[in-house]
């Protein structure tokens, strides 16, 4: 119920799936499908708390569900803190120790700068300044270079179905958000110029430091933001292009989109 109540609440509120806010349809259609496979998995695999855990899904599933669809205001804070917090839960089915709690701790610290980021963007009497502090937050969840030292800390201690919803979900959300509200905002500001090497950079040092780790979760870690990486790469080529004068520029820039698109999905 958690993983469709995000589609009814949305036509409730009157959002235009087929059209402006087709990045949300398409965010919160790849956490139906892939939210639905976790809760088999963890039907299956957890044998002690299962309710507990699942219980945990439920609030996570919703919470970040609900984060697509409220827009630019405090309710965005509030499901987003309740995604992190909600993901207690997760970890109950296993034995506390030093790796999980370590996860669990960097996953609260990246959701909770995220929050005060998205608090400067609602309340902010400057628009560029709001701008700047949504992009740093969205850059912090989505585990961009540089920001990214969070996720491979969270990866490590999680369990794995958790882990799963680290890379698959949780990170597709600052994506979509991002493309939402923020790639209207870019043109006449100089943040694609700076992200997209910074974005090339990540793509290749994290590809490198996942074939080079020893521990596997953290390798996984750092697969995730390579592809992350990429994905911003793509989505921040697309907006730069998007309202260029040469018409070969805007071709290209509908063809990051589609791949984005494409790399999106297969990445979840």
């Amino acid at each position: 119920a958690s993983l469709i109540l995000p589609f009814l609440i949305g036509r409730v509120l009157g959002l235009d799936f087929m059209g402006s806010d087709s990045p949300l349809l398409i965010g919160l259609s790849l956490q139906a499908g892939l939210g639905a496979f976790i809760a088999l998995y963890v039907n299956g695999y957890e044998k002690e708390r299962k309710a507990l855990v699942l219980l945990g899904y439920s609030f996570f599933f919703l919470s970040t569900g609900l984060c697509y669809l409220v827009g630019k205001s405090l309710w965005l804070i509030l499901f987003w803190e309740l995604s992190t917090i909600s993901a207690f839960l997760l970890y109950v089915g296993g034995k506390w120790n030093d790796a999980s709690i370590r996860s669990f701790v960097a996953l609260v610290a990246a959701g909770g700068i995220g929050a005060f980021c998205f608090t400067f963007w609602i309340y902010a009497s400057n628009p560029h300044a709001g701008l700047f502090f949504l992009i740093l937050g969205l850059l912090i969840k989505s585990a961009f270079f540089g920001v990214h030292y969070w996720l491979p800390e969270a990866h490590a201690g999680a369990p794995a179905h958790a882990s799963a919803a680290y890379s698959g979900l949780l990170v597709n959300l600052p994506l979509v958000l991002f493309s939402k509200f923020a790639v209207p905002l870019l043109p006449g500001t100089h943040y694609a110029y700076i992200l997209i090497p910074l974005a090339g950079i990540g793509v290749l040092w994290a590809g490198i430091t996942a074939l080079f780790s020893k521990e596997v979760k953290k390798s996984i870690a750092y697969s995730t933001v390579e592809n992350m990486n990429f994905l911003w790469l793509c989505l921040l080529l697309s907006a730069l292009w998007q309202n260029s004068e040469q018409e070969s520029l805007r071709s290209l820039s509908k063809a990051f989109g589609v791949l984005f698109l494409i790399s999106l999905v297969h990445h979840s």
